[in-house]
């Protein structure tokens, strides 16, 4: 059976419009819609197609579309306003309207059905102290209830707590040293203390070594995380005492940031992954291969077509 090694069209609505200021960024480091599509510049609409692949005698054979693709449409500074998503057999399937406030930041995105059905609604708030961080988060359903509710708390323009109520409360209270460095996240459950993540190193652009306890102070994880001056994961590692397991992750990318490498270990199970490019005249990629093993098997073609 082939294993596939993307994420989902749903996935990647989600990092489409995920494009408001980073939570724990003091700085007004917005990301916009083009920026998460990986692509170097604001563009009109981009098209992405995932296809099944194999080889054949040297060659890597482009096979039967897989889980659809989406067309999207962006704004003039690179937001997107609209995600048409398709199906394997390129039949419509969902259909993704989003609206930004003056500052650029997402404040609605509406979800419906390949019929016009309401399927989802998402309302987003943000402070009006000039730093645009998001306050509240509210996911209605198709009929208009409440589905999850979400508020998030700053001190000096730094993340301190965050809230979620769903079928449960779930509380993220972070203790910071010199506003950016974070101590120690404690995470609660319905008012009950859940595990706490004690920090010995934390930098957004280095390494972050960290230790997790349980609701009785027993050590249940150790390990770091390693990311580079983007903020981009390049290393992780932990160790699990529960289950006395490890797991490893790293990545290589190239020149342009794009990732050309990945391995993971989990507790002795291995897998990797290849990733080659084929760039526009504009240095976006419009053809991705992914190889699977060591042997570097075709895995998958993604196609993007871009309209500047």
């Amino acid at each position: 059976m082939k294993i596939k090694t993307f994420v989902t069209i749903s996935a990647v609505a989600v990092a489409l419009v995920s494009c408001g200021n980073s939570s724990e960024t003091k700085q007004n480091e917005k990301k916009y819609s083009y920026q998460e599509c990986g692509l170097n510049c604001p563009v009109q609409s981009l098209e992405q197609r995932i296809y099944d692949a194999y080889g054949s005698y040297g060659d890597v054979v482009k096979g039967d579309l897989l889980d659809g693709g989406y067309i999207a449409e962006f704004n003039q500074v690179g937001n997107v306003v609209k995600i048409v998503q398709y199906d394997e057999n390129w039949n419509l399937k969902k259909v993704v309207t989003c609206k930004y406030n003056e500052d650029d930041n997402l404040i609605e995105e509406i979800v419906r059905s390949n019929d016009g059905r309401l399927i989802e609604r998402l309302m987003k708030e943000y402070n009006d102290e000039g730093e645009g961080k998001l306050t509240s988060r509210t996911q209605y359903d198709e009929n208009g209830e409440v589905k999850s509710y979400s508020t998030k708390e700053y001190e000096g323009g730094y993340l301190v707590k965050s809230t979620t109520v769903g079928e449960i409360e779930t509380v993220k209270q972070c203790k910071k040293r010199d506003g950016e460095i974070v101590l120690e996240v404690s995470t609660y459950e319905d008012g009950k203390l859940m595990n706490s993540v004690h920090y010995s190193k934390y930098d957004p652009k280095g390494i972050n070594e960290y230790v997790v306890y349980d609701a009785d102070g027993v050590k249940t994880k150790e390990g770091y995380v390693r990311y580079d001056d983007k903020k981009e994961k390049v290393e992780e590692r932990h160790h699990d005492f529960m289950n006395d397991s490890t797991y490893e992750y790293k990545v290589e990318r190239n020149d342009k940031g794009h990732m050309i490498h990945t391995y993971r270990s989990d507790n002795g199970s291995e897998s990797e992954s290849y990733y080659e490019y084929e760039y526009d005249s504009k240095g976006n990629w419009i053809k991705q291969i992914v190889y699977w093993g060591k042997a570097k098997r075709p895995s998958m073609i993604v196609e993007r077509t871009i309209k500047y």
